[in-house]
């Protein structure tokens, strides 16, 4: 009862220090401390065990406010100097008649190496006491430590220990036949589930973080960091490929959006509901999100993804307002770049390409991103192109076909391959056409566009093998069209060409649907 009233004094206050041992036993302390400043319980110790604190100046004085988080349960004094000045950066001497802080030379070392200082002192103090109550808390520390140092796999080693001996889900064992090491007095094993299954995606083992995150869902289910493991499972999924499920576990998040979702986890959602095409549905999420988010940084992340969201659902007035709101809150803040393309696309869909382009000028004046500014330059292209400025237009599709991401890539090299096919250069625009063919998903548009080309040229050999070679790639649309263009090829040949085998018989074709323009739904991407 005793030790239940300190714990919640410590919730209270901050902090609190009792010393439990008996007048002339060796001083045993009991220290607990949520977010207090160090100075204040190291004060606190010297009082009770009646010594002088002597802070040195400098360093030691600037980190001796730093907020700490202890649990300490009947430990001799000098351990618990040690351990308090630690958890700040200091090093905590005892003396007689005084207790002195200063700083710790780790605080020079390299971050490497204070890692392996403090996994060291943390293993030394479960060699001394494995069945000490703070065991599990000094597991979950040299976790994070490993993690830190890019040790994922003894991380999980570390974790996967403390998980195996906590207790487990519908135990009937009571808390007195239960070992002091199974975890009874560590809250937060969770977070363990959390944190490994980030190692386990750190070492490209999807399935297995994908079995941690999973498991809070299914042994803690009213955990806060439910919603945001299932977040994370969705990202590990789509990182497989496996929309399937991604999009399973996706809506039993947002089904729930409504019924206690943090800001925070509300924000994710939309984002990955934008990422696979629910804009609505994001819309949704980030709106909720911004009515309950006092957090400038992920208000400002949600304002990004709901003109995202508006984007998708081709709301362009909608866009604009969400980027005016945007800079009158945020300014020139961290997305304000994508914000401002965000601005220059509505103003494009709008037939408005003075303000369009202004917009753009704007995102770039403000140095995005590496991919960021690839899709700034297919988006002066195609408000270029639209514009009748082919000249204008080629430099930014050639910027943007170069760029490593084939979701800005492709899209440029068709749109520029286009252009260059409607001015005559056909050996230039099949160039373009055979680099889109190279990029993973682009196989039969490439196609397409080449096997056109070829028809201009009146080359029939190629035209036709290509179309043979691509046919059992194309879905029903796509082989319309390739059968409409083989059918053009072979209008014109001498009667002695026998039909090809591949194609559907003549009566079955359609008109030859190989466009001498880019057509409107092409110049805006779509």
């Amino acid at each position: 009862a005793e030790a239940l009233e300190r714990e919640v004094l410590a919730q209270d206050d901050s902090f609190d220090v009792t010393v439990v041992s008996q007048p002339g036993e060796p001083e045993l302390l009991d220290v607990v401390a949520h977010g207090a400043p160090a100075h204040e319980v190291l004060a606190k110790i010297a009082r009770d065990t009646r010594r002088e604190l002597r802070i040195d100046a400098g360093d030691a004085a600037l980190l001796a406010a730093n907020p700490i988080d202890v649990h300490l349960k009947r430990r001799p004094l000098r351990e618990v100097v040690e351990w308090v000045a630690g958890a700040s950066g200091l090093y905590g001497e005892l003396l007689r008649a005084s207790i002195r802080i200063h700083a710790d030379r780790s605080a020079v070392l390299a971050p490497e190496e204070a890692l392996q200082r403090a996994i060291d002192g943390w293993n030394v103090a479960l060699l001394r006491d494995p069945l000490q109550a703070d065991a599990p808390r000094l597991r979950f520390m040299i976790g994070n430590a490993r993690y830190q140092m890019g040790d994922f796999v003894n991380a999980i080693l570390v974790w996967k220990q403390l998980e195996e001996e906590a207790p487990r889900a519908g135990s009937s064992a009571s808390r007195a036949e239960r070992s002091p090491i199974e975890g009874d007095e560590f809250g937060d094993l969770p977070l363990v589930y959390f944190r490994c299954g980030h190692a386990h995606a750190a070492i490209g083992d999807e399935a297995g973080a994908q079995t941690q995150w999973l498991t809070i869902v299914e042994k803690f289910p009213t955990h806060p960091l439910v919603a945001s493991a299932r977040l994370e499972a969705v990202k590990s999924f789509r990182r497989q490929g496996d929309e399937f499920n991604a999009n399973l576990v996706l809506r039993l998040v947002v089904e729930g959006m409504k019924s206690g979702l943090s800001p925070q986890d509300l924000v994710t959602a939309g984002e990955l509901l934008n990422e696979g095409g629910s804009h609505e549905r994001a819309t949704e999420a980030l709106q909720w999100a911004l009515h309950s988010n006092s957090d400038p940084a992920l208000e400002e992340r949600a304002m990004v993804a709901l003109a995202q969201g508006l984007s998708g659902q081709r709301d362009w007035h909608g866009v604009i307002e969400a980027a005016q709101r945007y800079a009158k809150k945020h300014g020139s803040g961290e997305h304000a770049a994508e914000m401002w393309m965000l601005l220059g696309e509505a103003h494009h869909h709008l037939d408005d390409p003075f303000t369009a382009l202004l917009a753009i000028r704007r995102a770039r004046e403000l140095k995005p991103r590496e991919e960021l500014s690839f899709a700034i330059d297919l988006l002066e292209g195609r408000v270029w192109a639209a514009s009748g400025l082919v000249d204008h237009a080629e430099p930014c599709l050639s910027r943007a076909g170069e760029c490593p991401f084939p979701r800005l890539a492709a899209p440029a090299l068709s749109l520029h391959a286009q252009l260059l096919r409607d001015g005559g250069q056909l050996e230039a625009a099949a160039r373009l056409c055979e680099r889109l063919k190279a990029l993973p998903g682009r196989e039969v548009e490439a196609a397409l566009a080449l096997a056109g080309i070829y028809l201009q040229q009146r080359n029939r050999t190629r035209c036709l093998t290509l179309i043979r070679d691509t046919l059992p790639l194309a879905d029903g649309e796509q082989r319309e069209a390739l059968n409409a263009i083989a059918h053009e090829a072979l209008r014109d040949a001498p009667p002695d060409v026998a039909w090809p085998e591949f194609l559907d018989p003549p009566n079955a074709a359609a008109p030859a649907t190989a466009p001498d323009a880019p057509t409107k739904e092409a110049l805006d991407g779509r």
